[in-house]
């Protein structure tokens, strides 16, 4: 399995591209132009059944994907933890088919066999995960963890929260390395160790996890508390890519945009957007539009361009609510909207545009 990424201390940085508006022309861009077996019997066999290593055994086979053996010693078990176990199984489809009633059924006896959430302890999915965790699970291990670094399910208590980081990261486990960087930093309230958190930021970007390739990245390309290196935050950012991170996408193609620390190569920069904008970023979507109405590696098309700006916009884009603002009072999509240009105007001043303030100025004199 693979640990969620993010958590609570989870933060992402973007390079900021300075305005590329379609009214101005930026200074950093000066001669541009533009712009889930029926439960019942095996819940009462499991309920008259006393128990015994079984459950053990089962937590064995479950960590070893055995999920045939891991559900007979269950089931023979029957203690609530073991009910919670098939329960967990039906639900996610481990060893047959996804079963959403026979989860929901498990999961109830349970809870009545005194399997039940807690604040104070372990509630039912800390006891679950410990139970795995015990056994050398690494992803187990990392749940947990979770758990009680955040107090979701388990007594806040950060100190065993970052015990049991460790001994997933000591496995070599590097969602837990890069969670035990995040926990090291001086804002996430944990030990504040950032040498420490910086060895396993490196551990973890070494064995390909993304989320650490794209943070050891940024920190090159910003020289913070490593050695500034926009090349190695290059080659960095497109490993993360390779792997499929839409926010390195972004980061590498303003550099090859704008020839940061990598030479400028335009038609780079509209692969790497256009690999974002297709996945759903906004920021991406935006510089597409922007390709498009001027024409970079593109043909141009005002169309095509406006339609990207508009996703980017109903995405939160500063940048692709206001040049969609700016074809609006142009005409350049077909029709002339000043109503919908001052709202997208608006917004994109609210988010902190300078050049949708001056728009708004000027509308409102005419």
């Amino acid at each position: 399995m693979v640990e969620e990424s993010g958590g609570p201390w989870e933060s992402g940085c973007r390079h900021r591209v300075e305005s590329i508006g379609a009214l101005t022309v930026p200074a950093a861009f000066t001669g541009m132009i533009g712009r889930t077996v029926s439960v019942s019997a095996l819940v009462l066999l499991a309920m008259l059944t006393p128990c015994s290593a079984s459950f053990e055994e089962g937590v064995a086979a479950y960590s070893r994907g055995d999920y045939r053996s891991a559900r007979s010693e269950f089931v023979a078990d029957g203690s609530p933890e073991s009910l919670f176990y098939l329960g967990r199984m039906a639900e996610l489809g481990q060893g047959e088919a996804k079963d959403p009633l026979a989860a929901r059924r498990y999961y109830e006896e349970a809870t009545s066999g005194g399997f039940a959430k807690s604040r104070s302890s372990l509630g039912i999915r800390g006891r679950f995960y410990r139970a795995a965790a015990e056994k050398g699970d690494p992803y187990s291990q990392t749940k947990l963890a979770t758990m009680y670094l955040s107090g979701d399910g388990a007594a806040l208590d950060l100190k065993e929260g970052e015990r049991w980081l460790l001994e997933a990261a000591g496995n070599g486990y590097a969602p837990a390395q890069y969670q035990l960087y995040l926990l090291y930093l001086p804002r996430s309230g944990g030990g504040s160790d950032l040498e420490a958190g910086l060895k396993w930021l490196r551990q973890a970007a070494s064995s390909g996890y993304v989320e650490a390739l794209t943070a050891l990245a940024e920190r090159h390309y910003s020289g913070d508390a490593v050695s500034a290196d926009k090349p190695e935050a290059a080659r960095l950012y497109m490993e993360a890519v390779v792997l499929g991170s839409v926010a390195a996408a972004y980061n590498l193609g303003t550099m090859y945009f704008s020839g940061d620390g990598v030479p400028v190569d335009h038609c780079k920069a509209l692969r790497l957007f256009d690999f974002g904008a297709r996945r759903g970023d906004p920021e991406a979507q935006a510089m597409l539009g922007f390709f498009y109405d001027n024409g970079w590696c593109v043909s141009q098309s005002r169309h095509a361009a406006a339609a990207w700006y508009e996703r980017a916009a109903k995405g939160g884009s500063v940048q692709g609510q206001y040049n969609l603002g700016v074809m609006l009072i142009r005409g350049e999509v077909g029709r002339t909207d000043r109503d919908a240009a001052l709202a997208l105007f608006e917004k994109a001043a609210a988010g902190g545009s300078a050049e949708a303030r001056e728009a708004i100025r000027q509308l409102n004199q005419r």
